[in-house]
């Protein structure tokens, strides 16, 4: 009896225990010893296809697992068939584990056809998926299409959009971009105005924290419907705090003052955005070379934006020699003179005077320029006229405020690569053109027009004078025409 009560006392459970049947430890052996298996050849995949070291391939093991090399195989096939080399897949690979278990023809090839539909090479597509992986696991039809459409509203154009988007790492998949979309239209931000911030940072999109930055912006008292706040938001926003610093420190090394800064920040916001070493350069000029005030560049902010050796230094010395000579008060802007276009400036302030004046203001004026810097510059502005000589007048019109811009800011290093720059320009610079006339079917007075015109000018120059200064990439532009003609 006894030994009755004791043996069922042992098979009895504690109370709040529960009892398992047996084939449950059974089937718990047996998932356990499967997943054992699939992290066994995952591992091994991982290091003998993909070029894993041990560490790397047991990291990524965590992530994805799989048993037969089916699955991956046709990813590796996939990638390999449409251009990546082995390192890019790899790298990739390394990034995105996840891509190895997908069925490429369902999850991949939709979004590489769509690109394409939408003006991307098959280059392209490898560049960018080789940088972002983000899109290989992006959906195409909740993320993809919808971010790709939101913005190319404001682009008006498949390719610009297109362009713009494959310049931008993580672009696809991010939900920011509708939110902050949205928040600088409830701002009162006009489309126009959104253009031309995306066409300079569309990467601002992504941004986890606009809202700061755009109160600030409106408590230094801009205007949400102008062109100024969203230049004014971008200083605010791409530019760290001691970066800020040590710009207001450069203007305050030429005798700025930390309230003059912040004025001309007001009115032209775009002076926060050139580089210190800029700064530096043009005040170092204007101070020393040639003795005038720093405080007149506060009053004209918008010569920073100039190029220094093609526009600065040539002009100032013909202004200068006229002061010099008595041809032009000394009291008279220091400014006006730099804003006007090559053929005005020529016309106003050399042409005009007498002979042997002229030809001394001219020589003064080549001689600044540079004799080598002028025959690159006939060069490019010879293939500029080739390439529209079949341009309707509509196209020309609408072209007239970029020909003097590309003749007289870009030097193409060999002229056999001009057309290839000048088309590489163009298609950069349509996306201004497209601003520029959005604005102007906006109703407004036509003197704001032409300010909010001019402020467009002023930042576009400047964008420009960045390409130009990049010579190496002209370069590289030009033997990737050069090489495209070829192929040809």
């Amino acid at each position: 009896m006894l030994s009755s009560l004791l043996f069922k006392s042992f098979l009895s459970y504690p109370k709040g225990i529960v009892r398992l049947p047996l084939h449950h430890f059974l089937s718990t052996f047996s998932d356990s010893s499967i997943t054992s298996e699939k992290h066994t050849f995952t591992v091994s995949y991982l290091i003998n296809n993909c070029g894993f070291s041990p560490q790397t391939a047991l990291k990524a093991s965590r992530c994805v697992q799989f048993e037969t090399p089916q699955k991956p195989d046709s990813v590796i096939a996939f990638f390999s068939n449409n251009g990546f080399t082995n390192s890019q897949i790899n790298s990739i690979i390394r990034r995105a584990p996840n891509v190895l278990t997908c069925d490429p023809r369902k999850r991949i090839s939709p979004k590489f056809e769509f690109l394409l539909s939408k003006g991307a090479s098959s280059s392209d597509i490898v560049e960018f998926v080789n940088r972002s992986p983000r899109i290989l696991y992006s959906s195409l039809q909740h993320s993809i299409i919808p971010n790709f459409d939101l913005v190319r509203r404001f682009f008006n154009s498949d390719k610009i959009t297109l362009y713009r988007i494959l310049g931008c790492r993580h672009f696809f998949g991010d939900k920011r971009v509708e939110q902050n979309l949205k928040l600088l239209a409830d701002e009162g931000v006009k489309d126009s105005n959104i253009s031309f911030l995306l066409s300079r940072k569309l990467s601002i999109l992504l941004s986890s924290d606009m809202r700061g930055p755009l109160n600030e912006v409106k408590q230094l008292g801009f205007d949400s419907s102008k062109v100024n706040f969203v230049i004014a938001l971008l200083a605010k926003m791409v530019i760290p705090k001691p970066r800020w610093d040590a710009k207001v420190n450069a203007f305050k090394s030429w005798g700025w003052s930390e309230e003059m800064v912040l004025c001309v920040f007001k009115k032209r916001p775009l002076c926060m955005l050139h580089s210190e070493d800029k700064i530096n350069k043009v005040m170092r000029f204007w101070v020393n070379e040639l003795g005038w005030s720093s405080l007149a560049l506060a009053k004209g902010s918008e010569i920073l934006a100039l190029s220094l050796e093609k526009r600065i230094i040539p002009r100032a010395f013909v202004l200068k020699y006229l002061i010099a000579k008595g041809l032009r008060k000394k009291s008279a802007s220091l400014v006006t003179p730099f804003a006007l276009s090559e053929e005005l400036f020529l016309e106003k302030y050399v042409k005009r005077f007498e002979e042997e004046t002229r030809k001394i203001l001219l020589k003064i004026y080549q001689e600044k320029m540079g004799v080598e810097e002028k025959r690159e510059r006939d060069v490019a502005s010879g293939s500029f006229q080739k390439q529209t000589s079949g341009a309707n007048d509509a196209e020309l019109t609408s072209t007239v405020s970029i020909k003097p811009c590309i003749n007289h800011h870009v030097a193409i290093p060999d002229p056999d690569y001009s057309a290839y720059v000048f088309e590489e320009l163009w298609s950069k610079l349509n996306l201004f053109e497209h601003t520029v006339h959005a604005l102007e079917l906006e109703e407004m007075q036509r003197s704001e027009r032409e300010k909010e015109h001019a402020t467009y000018c002023e930042t576009f120059l400047s964008f420009l004078n960045e390409f130009r200064e990049e010579r190496n990439l002209i370069c590289k532009l030009g033997k990737c025409g050069k090489g495209k003609r070829e192929a040809n």
